[in-house]
This record gives structure tokens, C-alpha cells and sequence, in this order.
């Protein structure tokens, strides 16, 4: 609907998040468990590319961004909760963002 109007969509695929720093937070976590929770947000980013592909939509890939080599999770790019970007996060998140769109919209510097 957003091509239709005429509106260039990108997507963005959601981020990872560190299950063991979250687990240490006073909330409940969610009941089937944080690995179940990480694996869903993998499979949701899997369905997003897949969407993406089929409806050439652009796609703005931050979750390999908080992955380390070996699908390990940065911990390092996360707020203590574990689930929000740190600043450092942010940067990278930003730097992504502000490039591909350049390259996605064909903009000069």
C-alpha cells in the first residue's frame, strides 16, 4: 500500500537481544522462555527478508550488526538490560542507516 501512494518503503530487521544480561532484570520474562524469544525474532527476521525479496523492498540489516562471528550476541553494543542499544549501538545503528540510504536512494554526497 505504500508503493501505491507513491512511498519508498525499507525495512528494518529487528535486533537481537542478550538473554542472559535481560534474564538478570527485575521483570518477568516471557513465558515460553528468552531463547524461544530470540528464536522467534530470528524467525521473524527471516520472514521480513522474504518479504522484502519478493516485494523488492530494501531491507536495513541491524541485527548482524549486534552479532558477533560465530552468532554470538555483543554484549557490549547493549544497555545493562540487555535489550536496548548502548550508544556505541546507536552509532552503529545510525552508520547503517545513514549509508544504505544513500545507496538505497541513490543520494550524493
Amino acid at each position: 500500500q505504500a508503493q501505491y501512494h507513491g512511498i519508498a518503503p525499507v525495512f528494518g530487521l529487528p535486533m537481537p537481544f542478550d538473554a542472559d544480561q535481560a534474564a538478570k532484570q527485575p521483570w518477568n520474562p516471557p513465558e515460553p522462555g528468552y531463547d524461544r524469544l530470540l528464536n522467534n525474532v530470528q524467525s521473524l527476521r527471516q520472514k521480513l527478508v522474504a518479504a522484502a525479496e519478493e516485494s523488492e523492498i530494501p531491507v536495513l540489516d541491524f541485527y548482524r550488526l549486534f552479532v558477533e562471528d560465530g552468532g554470538k550476541v555483543s554484549s557490549a553494543l547493549f544497555l545493562d538490560d540487555g535489550v536496548h542499544p548502548n550508544g556505541q549501538g546507536h552509532r552503529k545503528m545510525a552508520v547503517l542507516a545513514v549509508s544504505e540510504i544513500k545507496n538505497i536512494f541513490l543520494i550524493q554526497p
